[in-house]
């Protein structure tokens, strides 16, 4: 009979363990929700898991994998994701597309922030395969502007980046492509940069995407300020409405939205 107290508390701790194991597992899908709709959602419902090793394995994996979408989201370092590589092997087993998909993104970016420019590349065209033989145009376009990317930033191979970005803007003419083409074309000193500049803030004004507007727009000017070139921008109808933008960054900036 002395048993029973004991019995009956230990009971009780079992009880609050499944719980806690059960509300984090909650919080866990309720993030995965979120995903391509808020990435600060995916990261306040992530940061609530106190447990992660307590998690299933299966859940572990989406936990991991969540968290390398939110960094590569907020363009933070990716070095310690590798529990995208075990995700990625998953997602391919569980035949899952979309997480396969975004997992060759996910894991190039790994790639780079550890410096492995190769497998950073072979990555990333493994996932062009695949978004090419599903006709995921956008998602392609996706992979192909960060290509363009590593070929500015790490290979400083301005012709492939501007070949890259070409393709990528025949698949989806978004102003983020339009503007990272410029930056290209200009460090190649290629004269078709002005275009590619001004066509991504006509873009911009169109989508009323204030912030970018403002972004693309300092950016030219240091652009032409480079080729001595400045007061053009000065003239271009709109451009003092829309006045300052708290957004940091330089003509050298990671990636275009």
């Amino acid at each position: 009979m002395n048993r029973l107290p004991f019995l009956g508390l230990l009971f009780a701790l079992l009880c609050l363990v499944a719980c806690r194991q059960m509300n984090e597992a909650h919080l866990l899908h309720l993030a995965e929700k979120q995903v391509n709709m808020n990435v600060d959602s995916v990261y306040a419902l992530l940061v609530q898991i106190e447990r992660p090793s307590q998690l299933s394995d299966e859940e572990r994996l989406l936990y991991g994998w969540l968290n390398a979408y939110v960094h590569y989201k907020r363009h933070n370092s990716m070095a310690e994701d590798s529990l995208i590589l075990p995700a990625s092997d998953y997602y391919v087993f569980r035949n899952d597309t979309a997480k396969n998909l975004f997992s060759y993104q996910l894991k190039a970016w790994y790639w780079y922030w550890l410096k492995e420019h190769e497998r950073c590349i072979a990555a990333i065209d493994s996932g062009v395969a695949l978004a090419k033989a599903l006709q995921d145009t956008g998602r392609m376009a996706d992979m192909l502007i960060d290509k363009a990317y590593w070929y500015v930033y790490v290979w400083k191979d301005y012709e492939k980046a501007i070949e890259t970005f070409r393709t990528a803007i025949a698949l989806d003419a978004r102003a983020g492509s339009f503007f990272s083409m410029g930056i290209a074309m200009g460090l190649n000193k290629n004269d078709s940069a002005s275009y590619y500049m001004e066509r991504s803030i006509e873009l911009a004004v169109e989508a009323e995407d204030t912030s970018k507007i403002v972004h693309y727009l300092r950016n030219y000017a240091q652009m032409q300020a480079y080729s001595s070139s400045y007061g053009a921008v000065c003239h271009r109808p709109g451009a003092v409405a829309y006045g300052r933008s708290g957004e940091s960054g330089s003509v050298l900036e990671r990636r275009a939205a």
